[in-house]
């Protein structure tokens, strides 16, 4: 019995030592009544502060700038690029470096680019080599498709649709920007014969 009463000293300071002033004077705040806390009223609902609004507070430096939003839907003008035939089918990835170069011969979509997370395409042309033939690039921003362009070879050039900047028969390419947010998908297909995709882009995160 002594034995158990010799160790009551130090669990009671044990006790103390961890029962500070701060630690001691909420315990009057126990019983409060959760009527007094905060109303409802004006605490923040899920069907106000949804998880689609909360995501945003990740990009809200490239919703308070044009420069660094991506395109609305049909945002990419034109719509329906101009077709430029080239002096050779090679044209474009032989005498350009910098563009990432894909060979399609599927008649079904095969994607150029299919990327998630935030970047800037700069260029992306499609051709096809085949004379009557046709070659269809369709580019997809942040999940919504702003073109789809159809490109038909002629002769044994290539045409060229320049989906975002220009190509002409000496292949000068005038790049331009289009940011996305949150993903990038670029796909081609063909309806026979090869058709070639060329892409410039760059990853931020």
């Amino acid at each position: 019995m002594i034995e158990v009463l010799l160790g009551v000293p130090a669990k009671v300071k044990t006790l103390v030592d961890r029962l500070t002033a701060t630690r001691a004077a909420r315990l009057d705040y126990l019983d409060a009544a959760i009527s007094s806390r905060a109303p409802a009223s004006t605490a923040a609902s899920n069907a106000v502060w949804t998880d689609p609004r909360a995501a945003k507070l990740d990009t809200v430096a490239l919703e308070t700038t044009p420069l660094l939003a991506a395109p609305k839907v049909a945002g990419l003008i034109p719509q329906a690029p101009t077709a430029v035939t080239l002096s050779a089918t090679t044209d474009v990835y032989t005498k350009n470096s910098g563009l990432e170069h894909l060979a399609v011969t599927s008649t079904s979509y095969v994607n150029a680019v299919n990327y998630t997370g935030k970047g800037v395409l700069e260029f992306a042309a499609a051709q096809h080599d085949t004379n009557s033939m046709t070659t269809t690039m369709k580019i997809t921003i942040d999940g919504v498709s702003n073109i789809e362009a159809p490109v038909v070879g002629s002769g044994f050039t290539g045409t060229v649709a320049a989906m975002v900047g220009v190509i002409n028969s000496s292949a000068q390419v005038s790049l331009a920007a289009i940011p996305f947010k949150t993903s990038l998908k670029i796909e081609v297909k063909v309806t026979a014969g090869t058709g070639r995709s060329f892409i410039k882009y760059r990853k931020v995160a």
